[in-house]
């Protein structure tokens, strides 16, 4: 079995299907998305065994990233895009049972597929199909709401792994 933790102070996080994912549903909205670079996330994978963290290690495919409407996010025969074809995220094994997961891809095309003022959330497959998906996000015009923050540490800090950055696994 494998868990995913979402670092607590991320801005993009990952929960169980029991939360409602509509746009209408968060008390500020969903965080405004306007281009394909907006989003990159860290995620850390906790595994009961040694032989799933290195099935993890070595299969880059083994974790599916896709876009699904907000209102959807149990579906997983019918999404918007799956990303993991051809990207993956780059991976560093922090523990035995532990691998540190970074997606710095964006959200490719999303112009192209997403409307403005349609929300969507990430939707995480994990290899025993356990869907995970984050919070909602709503794809806007204007890029003067959003703001791409990015964090750098010599050292990990507030739940987010930036130690070894440069031993990441193929």
């Amino acid at each position: 079995m494998i868990t995913i933790i979402s670092p607590h102070y991320s801005f993009i996080q990952f929960n169980n299907l029991q939360e409602s994912h509509l746009c209408n549903h968060y008390p500020f909205g969903c965080l405004p998305v306007a281009d394909e670079g907006d989003i990159s996330f860290q995620i850390i994978a906790t595994t009961e065994t040694e032989e799933e963290a290195n099935y993890l290690c070595n299969n880059t495919q083994a974790i599916k990233v896709r876009l699904q409407h907000a209102n959807d996010c149990e579906n997983t025969e019918s999404f918007i895009v799956e990303y993991t074809p051809n990207l993956k995220f780059e991976r560093l094994r922090t523990g035995a049972k532990d691998i540190a997961l970074f997606w710095q891809h964006g959200l490719p095309n999303i112009t192209g597929l997403i409307d403005i003022g349609d929300c969507f959330v990430i939707q995480l497959i994990l290899p025993d199909e356990t869907v995970l998906c984050s919070n909602c996000f709503e794809r806007v015009e204007e890029d003067c709401y959003t703001t791409v923050i990015e964090y750098a540490s010599p050292s990990d800090n507030f739940g987010f792994v930036y130690c070894g950055v440069n031993d990441k696994l193929d």
